[in-house]
């Protein structure tokens, strides 16, 4: 399945940059104390560390493994599980009466692990189920320099802000996340409409199906691990987004630059990142109306 991605080099640097101001955007709104409230309970932490870079590229492979889908359609389900978790995962566990402070951390560890452990998860996933007759390349060295270049420099240069200019940095969260929740969005949509004509080529319906099994059982997992670790549930809440709601902007962003011929690893990954924010909105919007104390029963700190 080969179909070539309509993007222009222009498009593609401007691409690169929304990414960069997105991580800066995440950057700016850690806190030493929501990270220190984290710290204190590890166990929680290492649960959802767990479920978002061991437990989901496993349920993937497995899924893949058993539905055989199309060789692209299978490496955007790797990309996507090798992916950190998405920043609007944050607002979903606040109205979902989860531990936000645990899903902003969970989020900012991902999202510097990501320089590494993405590459490294896409390939060892793409070496476990790639056609040997027809291997996909991946280029572990240039996408970890460019996650470098999109991911730990702005990360940094984020935090930096916050510890010398304080002021500065206050004053730009607010429109800074409301710019990176707009670029994410056009990441997604331009992306889609630049190669909309490969949405019928492609098989809409039964990608859509896959992309949803796929996104239930990320979900699922997440909060059948965190359960089964006796979590409390508004961290179970918490661990469940964080997997659930990856970030597929990052996965779009390493397609535009590394596999231009895969349409449909494009559409797989632009379908994730528009469903994900549907089931991740009802998901959450259902948890709101079931108060935590209910739901809380068997669990344990």
């Amino acid at each position: 399945m080969a179909a070539d991605i309509q993007y222009d080099p222009q498009g593609l640097q401007a691409l690169n940059a929304a990414l960069a101001f997105i991580v800066f955007s995440v950057a700016l709104h850690l806190r030493v104390e929501q990270v220190r409230a984290v710290l204190a309970t590890p166990r929680v932490l290492a649960v959802g560390i767990v479920a978002q870079w061991l437990l989901l590229p496993a349920l993937t492979l497995a899924l893949v493994l058993i539905v055989q889908p199309p060789p692209a359609f299978a490496a955007g389900m790797m990309l996507i599980a090798a992916c950190p978790g998405g920043n609007v995962s944050n607002y979903f566990a606040m109205v979902a009466r989860g531990n936000a402070v645990l899903s902003v951390a969970l989020t900012t560890i991902a999202t510097v692990a990501c320089a590494l452990l993405t590459p490294l998860l896409f390939v060892t996933g793409m070496r476990l189920i790639d056609n040997p007759g027809d291997p996909l390349r991946v280029p572990l060295g240039g996408m970890l320099a460019l996650l470098f270049w999109t991911v730990v420099l702005p990360l940094a240069a984020g935090v930096a802000m916050q510890r010398f200019v304080p002021q500065w940095a206050g004053r730009a969260r607010k429109p800074s996340r409301l710019l990176a929740a707009g670029l994410l969005a056009a990441i997604i949509v331009v992306g889609m409409f630049n190669n909309r004509g490969l949405l019928g080529d492609l098989g809409l319906a039964p990608m859509l199906l896959l992309v949803i099994a796929h996104n239930a059982i990320a979900l699922a997992g997440g909060y059948g691990l965190a359960r089964l670790a006796r979590c409390p549930e508004p961290e179970a809440r918490a661990i469940t987004l964080e997997t659930g709601i990856q970030n597929a902007g990052l996965g779009l962003i390493l397609i535009f630059n590394f596999y231009p011929e895969s349409g449909g690893m494009m559409t797989l990954v632009a379908t994730w990142g528009v469903w994900h924010l549907v089931a991740g909105a009802l998901l959450a919007r259902w948890w709101r109306r079931r108060p935590v104390a209910l739901a809380a029963d068997g669990a344990g700190t």
